[in-house]
């Protein structure tokens, strides 16, 4: 189940439904949220969540620029050392020729690929689906961002921020037998960034929704 948290204003704090002892505080940009942890008091078993920066940049289809997009995630950790991620994310589009505007939730289960003091990774394939034949590929990021001292333990033990580092998100889709009508058709690959030192929100012709991904429950992934 995806559960979309719609709501106007700066600010505001919300309980999760699914796990009653954390808090979190989602702070409402133009068109997504950033989603930071205040506070968890969790039992020994649990697990910390993260969350990404909003992530703004391109779509390209079959490697022309076809829309401009932003992305913000919240993943709670499956394994000990990040190394299972299951995020959800929302996604605000605005197509370059038309503007039209759309917006989509998902699911995905990342694993962690590297994890070094200067960078973590983690990667996820979805596909192949039957008959159509889509395949999904993505790739999480993040890098300490200038906020942090140097040599900053804290990114690898208590885990990497939304406020204060800096992520990028990949995915490429392709489908190998798109239907007779073509929709769907082409390889849709997108690249967005956030943080610190990455790119802020562009302009966009989009109404502005405020939408947040909500903690991602065992029976989503």
């Amino acid at each position: 189940m995806v559960r979309v948290i719609q709501f106007g204003g700066s600010g505001r704090v919300v309980r999760s439904a699914w796990r009653p002892a954390l808090w979190v505080v989602l702070f409402v940009g133009m068109n997504l949220c950033s989603v930071i942890i205040v506070r968890s008091v969790l039992g020994a078993e649990e697990l910390p969540v993260i969350s990404t920066s909003q992530l703004w940049g391109d779509a390209l289809k079959d490697g022309k620029p076809w829309a401009t997009t932003g992305i913000a995630g919240i993943c709670s950790v499956r394994q000990l050392g990040f190394k299972t991620l299951a995020c959800h994310f929302v996604q605000i589009l605005e197509t370059v020729e038309t503007h039209a505007c759309y917006i989509d939730t998902w699911t995905e289960t990342l694993r962690l690929v590297s994890r070094t003091p200067q960078r973590i990774v983690w990667n996820a394939t979805q596909g192949p689906t039957p008959a159509a034949g889509l395949v999904i590929t993505s790739t999480l990021t993040v890098e300490p961002g200038s906020f942090r001292e140097k040599g900053d333990k804290a990114f690898l033990t208590v885990g990497p921020m939304a406020a204060t580092d800096d992520w990028s998100y990949t995915s490429v889709r392709t489908i190998a037998n798109p239907p007779p009508s073509g929709i769907g058709a082409g390889v849709v690959q997108k690249n967005v960034k956030g943080g610190p030192k990455n790119p802020m929100r562009p302009a966009l012709s989009c109404p502005t929704p405020y939408l947040a991904p909500s903690l991602p429950t065992a029976g989503d992934e």
